[in-house]
């Protein structure tokens, strides 16, 4: 297995790369907990180069596909879009399209391209957070779109605070003004500058293993993650514009998740349909 380590800045990361979630990755799913502990993180260590983690890729296309870290991106992209959003909010339109820029950039095409391209949030992620003129999602949202939504709020929630703080102060107008736009540099920089080891894998097959051995910071994989990785390793997809085995999981999973029978969760029935199974087949 050959793989790559970098120390990189988010910045050079998010500027230099576009980045997909593969389809052996689970959904969002960090939570309240998760956002307060990467925000304090950021914004209170008050540390210079402080560091994240790691973020595992490999090579696909024009895009790094993510082993390990899609939370972290992912989250790291909610908060550039809240703070591009409280920029907008006091006319900074410079510094708005600066902080966009993370979010989304024209590749060598010269084609808008989102530095993070998801999947299973399509198109509420796209439509709602990462454009750059954001639009009310008119449709139902799913788990993890709801997630998605209520972390965003969240981030928004947090920066508008920031410069609610400076506008309840005393100051005249213009000083005000000076003092919003400093601290929304301050929270973008800080954020930028966070520090992470960026790995690069080979290739594919030895993504599949990286991502079942690797110990992440956030929330631990669950059950279907690891089943869900296993058959999407043995059932590679012939034809990208048609992958079977993500669209026979998703339908499975939407069907369990919409049972309204209290205790019921997939891990729950893939541990009994393999009880009822091994059980038959031993009797």
């Amino acid at each position: 297995m050959k793989i790559q380590c970098q120390d990189h800045s988010v910045e050079f990361i998010f500027q230099s790369h576009y980045f997909e979630i593969p389809r052996f990755q689970r959904p969002y799913s960090w939570e309240r907990d998760n956002w307060e502990e990467f925000w304090n993180d950021v914004f209170l260590a008050k540390q210079q180069d402080y560091f994240i983690g790691s973020i595992v890729t490999f090579a696909k296309g024009q895009y790094k596909a993510i082993v390990d870290g899609q939370q972290r991106l992912t989250t790291i992209t909610l908060l550039l879009a809240a703070i591009r959003n409280g920029y907008r909010q006091y006319a900074f339109e410079d510094r708005a399209s600066g902080a966009q820029n993370f979010i989304e950039r024209n590749n060598k095409n010269n084609e808008a391209t989102f530095v993070l391209k998801t999947e299973t949030s399509y198109p509420y992620f796209q439509t709602a957070i990462q454009r750059s003129q954001p639009e009310k999602f008119k449709s139902k949202l799913g788990e993890e779109e709801s997630l998605l939504q209520s972390a965003f709020t969240y981030f928004c929630e947090k920066v508008a605070a920031e410069t609610a703080a400076i506008e309840a102060t005393g100051a005249s107008t213009a000083s005000k003004r000076i003092r919003i736009k400093g601290r929304l540099d301050d929270l973008r920089d800080a954020l930028l500058s966070l520090k992470l080891i960026y790995v690069e894998l080979d290739n594919e097959d030895d993504a599949y293993q990286v991502f079942e051995t690797l110990n992440t910071r956030g929330k631990d994989l669950a059950t279907a993650d690891l089943l869900k990785n296993h058959l999407a390793r043995l059932l590679r997809e012939k034809n990208s514009q048609s992958d079977d085995v993500k669209v026979r999981w998703s339908f499975m999973s939407d069907n369990i998740k919409a049972i309204s029978a209290e205790g019921v969760d997939l891990d729950g029935f893939l541990y009994h349909y393999w009880l009822a199974v091994t059980s038959r087949t031993i009797a």
